[in-house]
């Protein structure tokens, strides 16, 4: 019996629905603990987006600005309680997703140390309580990763695209897609444009929720006043582009993304370097 529990661990399939279960049991409790966190104000605004749009009349400045991804995921679904559920699946997808990536590049010990790592991560959790489209970007673009590893680089665009539809600074990932030398200089190509198509998309959005055509997004697009009225509400005033700066360098990275994660990133490094001095080695011993 016990055999046969190892023999499930070692498969990658099982490990990654152990990570996905993992992750939805570990949510579950952290929504127990919180039962209200699920009201998160960005996802009631994007409910309200996708209501508002169905009823022929937009409203277009709500508590965020609006991104295509979250308004058509969980817009149609009209119920927090909905978006949250499907929050933990795509948490869950994420988890399996951690599980396969780095099984695929590091083996299995790696493999559960970052399952383990995406499981307790208190920022993985909020965001999956609050349905967060920073959570649905991650997801997407870990899925990006596991096509590249299978070199599937269509999928790879296909799934930066998904991302890009909700941050579109994600598109910029798709600057990692014409090196996929294993494939076609034309699949390149296209794979590295697909993700492109998220910025008419939310040029269109954004027009529609102003009481435009949508068309128009694509030949007037515009910074649109709901927006601007946001960064006004948020920090009093409209920021320069020094001041801009200075936050996302000096405030996000500096002093709370890079603070927390930097730890991860020598992690990672230290793993890949370990893997790339062994190749040579193994490679010898084959020969």
């Amino acid at each position: 019996m016990t055999e046969r529990v190892r023999s499930a661990v070692a498969s990658p399939w099982a490990g990654s629905l152990l990570a996905a279960a993992a992750v939805v049991v570990q949510t579950l409790w952290l929504a127990r603990r919180y039962p209200a966190a699920y009201l998160d104000a960005d996802l009631l605004s994007y409910l309200s987006y996708y209501r508002d749009l169905v009823a022929g009349a937009p409203q277009p400045f709500g508590y965020t600005v609006p991104k295509p991804l979250p308004v058509l995921v969980y817009g149609p679904l009209g119920d927090p309680r909905l978006a949250f559920a499907v929050s933990v699946a795509i948490a869950a997808v994420g988890g399996a997703l951690v599980h396969a990536v780095t099984r695929r590049a590091f083996g299995g010990l790696a493999a559960w140390a970052a399952v383990l790592l995406y499981v307790v991560d208190p920022m993985r959790g909020v965001l999956t309580l609050r349905s967060s489209v920073d959570l649905m970007v991650g997801v997407a673009l870990l899925g990006a990763v596991l096509a590249l590893q299978r070199r599937a680089v269509a999928w790879a665009g296909a799934a930066i695209l998904v991302a890009a539809l909700g941050k579109p600074l994600a598109i910029a990932c798709a600057l990692v897609l014409p090196l996929a030398t294993f494939a076609t200089p034309r699949r390149r190509a296209l794979a590295a444009l697909l993700p492109l198509l998220a910025v008419p998309v939310t040029a269109c959005l954004d027009a529609a929720l102003d009481g435009r055509p949508a068309w128009t997004g694509l030949v007037r697009p515009t910074l649109p006043d709901e927006h601007e009225l946001f960064v006004r509400v948020a920090q009093a005033r409209v920021l320069g582009l020094g001041e801009t700066v200075g936050m996302i360098v000096g405030q996000w990275f500096a002093g709370t993304l890079f603070a927390h994660t930097w730890p991860l990133v020598l992690l990672g490094l230290a793993a890949w370097a370990v893997r790339v001095f062994r190749a040579p080695a193994r490679v010898e011993r084959a020969g």
